[in-house]
Parts: structure tokens; C-alpha cells; sequence
């Protein structure tokens, strides 16, 4: 249903350009996940920053970034601004904004004891705005985290991608 091209890739990313065999629609997917690390991270904000400097058309990245964009994306445990303020930037410079979602608000917990457990929105569907202009339709939805320490994330739409 579709051809895929890896463009390049990492220990923390693949970015591919992806194309609708039926539709002809092309668009870019950059898959994520994240060292956990805040130093160890640095290196993936710039190269997002590098790959949206080159992107022309529809471009989503999705993935475990391993860090919250903001202190009400984590339920226990410290949030750090140090840790967030990269993060935060990075999706600044690249012009991109979370799909609209449904489902999960947090979508990683540490599975301990429920006095010790630690929730968090890790797991993000990021789009630059030619993303939300050609599936305006287009959401994510994180299901019930079940047996793993993250939630399951499944993208929809009504529209032929």
C-alpha cells in the first residue's frame, strides 16, 4: 500500500519518505525514540531541526521522546525545566504541534506500586502545518496501556492517506 524510502537514520530516529502506492500522496515520517538522557538526547533535537530545513510538504514525527513538553504532562515524580526547555524548542523550531488525540492523556507509567508510580506523555504524533492542511481529518488515539509501560498509539482518519 505503500513505498517507503529511508532517507536517513540513527540510534534515535528513521526518517523516511513515505508514498501512497493508490493515491500518489506523499509525505515524510520521522519515527522517534529517544535516548533517556537529557545530554544524550541533544543530538536529536538538532538533527530534527536539520530534517525540517529540508522538508517541503507533510511531515510527522511520531514516537518515544522520552521527555514532556510541559510540567502538567507528568503525574509524580519531579519535572525538570532543564530537561523540558530542549524539547520545547526543538518543536518550536521545527513548526510542529501534537495531532489532535483521544484516549490516554499520560502514555507511559514506571508500573510500580501505585504510591511510587510515575505517569507521563512520552509518546507523541507531531505535524508540521502542510501535515494538517492535506489530512485535516487525521488523529491519534493512545489506547489503555494494558500489559506495557507505554500506551499503544493508532492513527486515523476517514480520508484515504
Amino acid at each position: 500500500m505503500y513505498r517507503v524510502h529511508v532517507i536517513e537514520y540513527n540510534a534515535q530516529y528513521i526518517h523516511m519518505k513515505v508514498q501512497a502506492l493508490v493515491s500518489r500522496n506523499v509525505f515524510y515520517l520521522t519515527m522517534v525514540y529517544a535516548f533517556n538522557g537529557i545530554n544524550e538526547r541533544a543530538p536529536l533535537w538538532d538533527q530534527l531541526r536539520k530534517i525540517a530545513s529540508h522538508i517541503s510538504g507533510p511531515w510527522a514525527i511520531a514516537g518515544d521522546f522520552n521527555c514532556v513538553l510541559a510540567a502538567h504532562e507528568r503525574f509524580g515524580g519531579a519535572t525538570s525545566l532543564a530537561e523540558m526547555e530542549p524539547f520545547r524548542k526543538c518543536v518550536d523550531d521545527c513548526e510542529v504541534l501534537d495531532i489532535t488525540d483521544v484516549g490516554s492523556v499520560f502514555t507511559w507509567n514506571n508500573k510500580q506500586k501505585p504510591e511510587e508510580r510515575i505517569y507521563n506523555r512520552l509518546d507523541r504524533f507531531l505535524v508540521n502545518r502542510a501535515w494538517c492542511d492535506s489530512f485535516p481529518d487525521m488523529y491519534a488515539q493512545f489506547l489503555p496501556e494494558e500489559m506495557m509501560d507505554h500506551t499503544p498509539c493508532i492513527v486515523k482518519s476517514n480520508k484515504v492517506v
